[in-house]
């Protein structure tokens, strides 16, 4: 039997409804007044598009008073989608009538009503149908020009409409209110992101504004709307307030929001059910609507082809029971028959027979009518299904289940499978209605080409992997059953090699590939074409090269492709396929030797080629790179402008690539550039973007008669098929700048015209406009002029006016100066041209132009954007909410203020400014902070300490904060809130961050190399890791050592080569350790000479940074998480292993370190900013521990001394690399930021002895190793 138990329990904490919240201001996390926890509607969203999302809630207000209600989000960026408010002033009908009648998807009743009139405004399809009754002012919802719209409306006296008022107290109202649809309602809950407290002034009595049900609508912004109804007058819920209420939609995200009509009108109707339990009656029944006046519908222009439930009840023929039973008297039955209720025992049971359906995948869910009381909280619904019995066992005495279809799960299903209902615990069980919702299993799928290409690439899992991640064969699988493309084509590494050279083991690795990946596609007769990546056998990996060219010409495994020329294959070749011209180059390096190239030159001067509608290039390394950790000069083509010439020349449509396992759609010039993102291990981030990876394949519908290309990408990692969403393209960075140029996203419009403002530099008030200037193409020329006025009234003797090269926040590149022209009523003209180079007009393209004019005590600058260009998305601070009071102490930890990312729709940077002012006019700023694009502040809790100066201790000051966004051009500001700040006393307790120290960059001891690990031997020499090409050795002086570089060691007389290094440590006795792939190697401190040497057993991978404990083991640590870890002891010129270490849960790390007793591991997360620790009492046995989440980012680099850990962390998005150091014995923590290294990747880090000393060990942006030194 197979045990299937739902959570169907809900958990709340209980709070006090009014309280002040006291809490240092590093410490406590903050309360909140109403906290939901909120989940889909399974029942409901399986029958709704994926534009709308229906959500519920059941938890308790701060009072303890309980509390259920749904809402609904509905995207109006679905064009299918059709808004409409319907009613009546004299005929009446309840909600699920006008659903039925509008053919509606979705509906909530409407306002206020009488027995022969409407009280409150309905506007349907333009047409007036009630002014309402009211002579106050009262909200009101609206779709005006297309856009949702929340104001106070007043009918007109005369005539048959109503005016808008802009405020509440607007007297006489002059602006007639155009809305097409709208509902009348009151009082208005939110207006522009402010609560509104306006239920008196709407002519709303107090007996109104206490707790009720209650409907309400709102918008998020002007493309998504929320509509939520809160049950009240029930045991399952109290109803909330206007208050309540207000708070809870500002809490979904809305702006501007009104309180419909309540009370027993309030009904919500989704995918044919009622989705709230409505109290027309006393306590409420789904089967008894009150008739209201009107309703906001959503229907669809074109009928959306979702499956219709299957719907079986206790009336029908397939129904049966065994026992005794009866009808309840219980209320919320579903359809026409009531529940039948039986004694729970081991006679009674009843069944349904699932007759007549057809077989596949099932939504099964069940109805029953809920008493909190008598019913089982545990009723055993067992699937019968063939050979397979599940048992789901289900609480039918929980309100979380009360009105809705409880979701069993998802089941295959087929005609004569069957569900029994049985209970032995408690009084009683019900038995009622059972539904089935067919599933389509599939995403959205794009409307087909004439040509389709599925796009997958880097499918490999950890090094010498023989099986892919699940996600790997899940596409593979689906690729055929929802695209059905005519080729698939990958974009390299097809294994996980590249250092492999066991033969048995890397045919291992080739049948892994023709078991998971070919043969799969084979069957289904879809041609399969890829080209090599570096982990697929490099030319610098010659067994590996071989193995693969003979496992790629047998012919069983050579794809079945019209080849135009195979002489080269695997390495490179070219096929047709329908009038589609393909080459694949070896691009597994950042080389393309000459040979390739004349033979690729050879290749488009065929007919084939030159009669081809579209051809295509493949490699996998792209020309440009995209993403985090793959800047570097190694993981891009070399020459990239020269090869995109070669292939704009030849009319390359697009260039298809892999390696930085990340997905973008880019250009460059002519040629289209698509990186396809990794389908297996190891997904990444953008440059310069906080946005987590993502897992990807790309389908390439191809247009014979438009002539054009249309890329459909989805994130795979979805168990599934249907979640796979689709890429939306807008969300990812317009323009990418890397080690070897920049790409463009390849959805943008060239620029025409643009403008911009112009904001000082140095002044205090940075906000102010000093200027402005326009920008058009004239001629294939940019043709500038402006003007301006600077910030001091003084003369200046120089002015200099240029436009740069660069994005907001960055320095940027003269481009051109610009002439001043004559001063006209205190304004300064300027003017000028340039010429339109083709890099010129691709960053106007993406508001990558700015205007400097600099004098000798002043600067002002302005961005230049696209006309269309738009602000960016208000921020809205998280983290310091007015209803708490935050205390704050004399002490120099530091504290951070946090808000929303201000996302920008162009895709250009914001940066912010944090203010504290002493007037919500913020005329009086007593603090401001720039934190550049960081959406997060820490500052030392003195600095808040000292704006309480003139209080006593416990004493308490409320000022206002905001946060300003600003993209150079346009400035947005947040809400400005209050801040209430305690001037406290109170002693640290616990872990505190604070500032770091002041290390200076002080120089580049060795300028380039891969760097891998640093330290100092006891003769103070600085040995330095090089993953390529071995160590160097620095004298104490500086001078590097005499046998410096050290490449390779002899060791009783075999020659070992020192790369590639994966780490380097320190024995007890002085000596260094280096770890070289699968060898351990011990060197001589003072000559260089090798000790000893040990590898790894047969089979077993590369293995990471060497430690030595206190009583002279060494633990020797694999890359591989689900790879051994070795403990040894040195035994002459070899170590003995002393003991093997299973860690269960360990992550896959490039390096690690230990406490001095060998009792305590840590191991840095390289993708994310996590530490884990493992812990053993004996030494033999560990177990995990607490994890370090402190972190920036990812980090290959760490050192422990004593209880402190040091670790260099990479770059993540906008955070650049770092120092981070923690120290359990003192409690504290800091973190310093390093831009000096200009966002490179550490692998490495070097601590002195007397932590004066610290080294960045840069493996990319040129490598190097970068010396810190601490100031005294």
């Amino acid at each position: 039997m197979r045990i299937i138990k739902p959570s169907l329990h809900f958990s709340y904490y209980s709070k006090p409804l009014v309280f002040i919240l006291f809490i240092c201001w590093g410490g406590l996390a903050q309360s909140q007044e109403i906290d939901l926890q909120w989940k889909p509607r399974k029942d409901i969203n399986s029958g709704l598009p994926s534009s709308i999302k229906v959500y519920e809630t059941y938890g308790r207000l701060p009072d303890g008073e309980p509390l259920r209600a749904m809402y609904a989000e509905i995207d109006l960026n679905d064009n299918n989608l059709k808004f409409r408010s319907i009613g009546s002033n004299s005929y009446r009908e309840n909600t699920a009538e006008t659903y039925q009648k509008g053919n509606a998807i979705l509906a909530i009743n409407g306002g206020y009503f009488t027995s022969n009139s409407s009280v409150s405004l309905i506007i349907e399809d333009g047409e007036v149908i009630s002014k309402g009754l009211h002579t106050k002012p009262r909200g009101a919802f609206g779709i005006r020009n297309g856009k949702p719209e929340v104001t106070w409306t007043k009918p007109a006296s005369n005539g048959n409409f109503v005016y808008k008022l802009n405020t509440i107290d607007e007297e006489n109202p002059s602006e007639k209110w155009s809305a097409t649809q709208a509902v009348g309602g009151g009082p208005v809950l939110l207006l522009n992101g402010q609560l509104q407290m306006t239920a008196s002034e709407e002519g709303f009595a107090n007996s109104h504004t206490i707790r009720h049900p209650r409907s309400a609508i709102g918008y998020k912004n002007e493309y998504t709307i929320i509509i939520l109804v809160v049950d009240g007058r029930q045991e399952a819920s109290s109803g909330v307030t206007i208050q309540e209420l207000a708070r809870i939609m500002k809490n979904l995200g809305t702006t501007s929001a009104v309180n419909l009509d309540g009370g027993g009108s309030s009904t919500l109707i989704a995918s044919n059910e009622v989705v709230n339990v409505p109290v027309n009656i006393s306590g409420g029944d789904r089967n008894n609507l009150r008739r209201n006046a009107g309703a906001l519908i959503i229907s669809e222009n074109v009928p959306s082809r979702l499956e219709k439930p299957i719907h079986f009840d206790t009336e029908a023929a397939t129904y049966y029971e065994i026992g005794i039973w009866k009808d309840s008297k219980l209320s919320n039955y579903y359809g026409n028959s009531v529940s039948r209720v039986a004694v729970s025992n081991s006679m009674n049971s009843a069944v349904h027979k699932f007759n007549n359906i057809s077989p596949q995948e099932y939504q099964l869910g069940a109805w029953f009518s809920i008493n909190t009381s008598d019913n089982s909280d545990e009723t055993k619904y067992i699937l019968h299904r063939s050979a397979i019995i599940d048992t789901i066992r289900v609480d039918q005495s929980s309100l979380d289940n009360l009105g809705k279809w409880t979701v069993l799960g998802h089941f295959q299903l087929k005609s004569g499978d069957s569900l029994e209902i049985r209970s032995t615990n408690s009084q009683q069980f019900i038995s009622d209605a059972i539904r089935l919702v067919p599933i389509k299993d599939i995403p959205e799928v794009p409307k087909r080409g004439d040509f389709r290409i599925a796009v997958i690439s880097d499918l490999n899992s950890g090094l010498g992997a023989i099986n892919y991640e699940w996600q790997v064969d899940s596409i593979i699988q689906r690729i055929p059953n929802i695209w059905d493309p005519d080729l698939v084509i990958s974009g390299g590494d097809l294994v996980a090699g590249m250092g492999i050279s066991e033969t048995d083991h890397l045919q291992k690795m080739w049948d892994g590939f023709s078991k998971h990946i070919v043969t799969p596609l084979h069957k289904l007769g879809i041609p399969f074409a890829f080209t090599l990546g570096n982990h697929d056998g490099p030319r610098n990996y010659k067994v590996e090269h071989d193995f693969t060219k003979a496992y790629w010409k047998e012919n069983s495994n050579k794809p079945k492709l019209d080849f135009v020329d195979d002489s080269h294959f695997p390495n490179y070749y070219s096929f047709k396929k329908d009038g589609l011209f393909f080459v694949s180059w070896e691009a597994s390096s950042s080389i393309i030797t000459e040979e390739n190239l004349e033979w690729m030159e050879q290749q488009f001067q065929n007919p084939e080629a030159k009669n081809a509608k579209f051809r295509f290039v493949v490699g996998h390394m792209p020309l440009y790179s995209i993403a985090q950790e793959r800047d570097s000069k190694g993981d891009v083509l070399e020459h990239p402008e020269k090869l995109r010439a070669l292939l704009e020349r030849y009319k390359v449509h697009t260039y298809l690539s892999g390696h930085q396992h990340a997905f973008y759609p880019g250009k460059r010039g002519k040629l289209q550039l698509l990186n396809s993102g990794a389908a297996g291990s190891g997904a990444r981030s953008w440059l310069t973007q906080e946005m987590p990876p993502i897992n990807t394949i790309t389908i390439m519908d191809v247009f014979y008669e438009n002539n054009e290309i249309i890329y459909t990408t989805y994130d795979i990692k979805k168990e599934k098929a249907s979640d796979m969403e689709v890429l939306d393209i807008r969300k990812l960075p317009s323009i990418i700048f890397g080690v070897n140029g920049y790409i463009l996203r390849s959805d943008l419009k060239k620029f025409k015209e643009g403008k911009g403002k112009l904001h000082s530099i140095n002044e205090e008030d940075n906000l102010a406009n000093y200027g402005e200037f326009t920008a058009t193409i004239e001629k294939k020329e940019l043709q500038i002029s402006g003007n301006f006025k600077l910030p001091k009234s003084r003369k200046y003797q120089t002015i200099e006016i240029g436009i740069f090269s660069g994005r907001h926040h960055e320095s940027g590149t003269l481009i051109q100066k610009l002439k001043k022209g004559k001063m006209k009523k205190g304004k300064t003209y300027f003017s000028g041209t340039t010429p339109l180079t083709e890099t010129l007009e691709d960053l106007l393209a993406v508001g990558a132009v700015h205007i400097n004019i600099t004098t000798t005590i002043d600067s002002l600058r302005g961005q230049l954007y696209p006309s269309h260009n738009k602000p960016p998305e208000k921020p809205f601070i998280t983290s310091h909410l007015p209803q708490n009071t935050y205390g704050v102490r004399d002490i120099n930890v530091l504290s951070s203020v946090k808000w929303s990312n201000a996302t920008d729709p162009d895709g250009d940077f914001v940066t912010f400014i944090y203010q504290i002012a002493l007037d919500n006019a913020f005329s009086k700023v007593v603090y401001q902070e720039k934190t550049g694009r960081n959406s997060k502040l820490k500052i030392e809790e003195k600095k808040w300490f000292q704006l309480l100066q003139d209080l006593k201790i416990g004493q308490t000051k409320t000022f206002y904060h905001r946060v300003l966004a600003t993209d150079g051009s346009h400035i947005i500001s947040s809400d400005s809130l209050q801040l209430t700040l305690l001037k406290s006393d109170e002693k640290l307790t616990d872990f505190a961050e604070v500032a770091p120290p002041n290390y200076k960059f002080k120089e580049k001891i060795l300028s380039t190399g891969a760097g891998y690990g640093a330290l100092w031997d006891n003769d103070h020499k600085i040995w330095l890791a090089d993953y390529t090409t071995g160590l160097h050795i620095k004298n104490s002086n500086g001078d590097s050592a005499q046998f410096s570089p050290l490449t390779t060691v002899d060791i009783e007389g075999r020659h070992y080569a020192l790369h590639p290094v994966n780490g380097i440590g320190k024995d007890l006795d002085g000596n260094i350790l280096v770890s070289i792939n699968r060898h351990l190697i011990k060197i001589d401190a003072d000559t260089g000479q090798g000790i000893a040497v040990w590898e790894v057993p047969k089979g077993k991978r590369a293995i990471t940074s060497p430690r030595a404990a206190d009583d002279g083991s060494v633990f020797a640590m694999s890359l591989f998480g689900d790879d051994p870890n070795y403990i040894l002891r040195q035994n002459g010129s070899s170590f003995d292993l002393i003991n093997t270490v299973a860690l269960e849960g360990r992550i896959l790390s490039r390096t690690f370190d230990m406490s001095g007793d060998g009792r305590t591991f840590y191991f840095p997360d390289p993708g994310s900013g996590i530490i884990q620790m493992y812990h053993s009492k004996d030494g033999k046995t560990y177990k995990k521990g607490v994890d370090i989440k402190s972190l920036n980012g990812g980090s290959s680099a760490i050192q422990v001394l004593d209880k402190a850990v040091y670790a260099a962390v990479r770059s993540s998005g906008i955070t650049p690399s770092s120092f981070h150091y923690r120290n359990q014995k003192n409690k504290e923590m800091w973190t310093l930021d390093l831009p000096e290294v200009q966002g490179a990747e550490p692998r490495g880090i070097g601590v002195s002895p007397d932590e004066k000393f610290l080294i960045f060990c840069s493996y990319d942006k040129g490598g190097g190793y970068y010396l810190f030194q601490l100031q005294e």
